[in-house]
C-alpha cells in the first residue's frame, strides 16, 4: 500500500512539473524568431540609427505587406569594417556594393532592415538619394 501511495504522489508531482514547464506554441515560435522580430523595430536601438526617409519608406513597405521591397542605402559604421563585420552585414541582408573605410553603399530588403540596423557596429543608415543623368 505504501508503494502505491508513493507511486501515486510521484506521478502527480511529475504531471504537475510537466504541465508547469510545457512550452506553448507561442513560446515555441518565439524561440525560432530573430531578436528583431520579438520586439517592434521602432522600440529598438536600430530604429534610432536610421534617417527619417528610410523610416518612412520602411513603414510604407510594411503597411503594404511588401517586405521584399529593396532600399538603396548608405551605411556608416563606428570604424572601418573588418572582413568578419562585412560578412555579418551580408548575412543580415545588406548587399554591399562599395565599402570605403567605415562607409558602405548597397541595398537591402525591407524585412532585413531591423536586423542590419541593430548590428552593434552600425552607427547610422540613410536612404540613398536617387540620381539621374537627365539635365534639369
Amino acid at each position: 500500500m505504501k508503494i502505491i501511495t508513493t507511486l501515486t504522489v510521484f506521478i502527480a508531482c511529475a504531471t504537475f512539473a510537466l504541465t508547469t514547464i510545457a512550452i506553448t506554441p507561442n513560446d515555441a515560435n518565439a524561440l525560432t524568431k530573430k531578436p528583431s522580430e520579438l520586439h517592434p523595430f521602432n522600440e529598438t536601438a536600430g530604429w534610432k540609427k536610421i534617417d527619417l526617409r528610410l523610416r518612412e519608406a520602411w513603414i510604407d513597405a510594411m503597411a503594404k505587406n511588401d517586405d521584399s521591397k529593396y532600399f538603396e542605402c548608405i551605411m556608416k559604421a563606428f570604424h572601418p569594417m573588418s572582413k568578419d563585420e562585412k560578412e555579418q552585414l551580408g548575412g543580415a541582408g545588406f548587399k554591399a556594393r562599395n565599402t570605403i573605410g567605415a562607409i558602405a553603399t548597397g541595398r537591402l530588403m525591407a524585412k532585413d532592415l531591423p536586423e542590419v540596423a541593430n548590428l552593434d557596429f552600425v552607427q547610422a543608415m540613410e536612404l540613398a538619394v536617387p540620381m539621374t543623368l537627365k539635365p534639369k
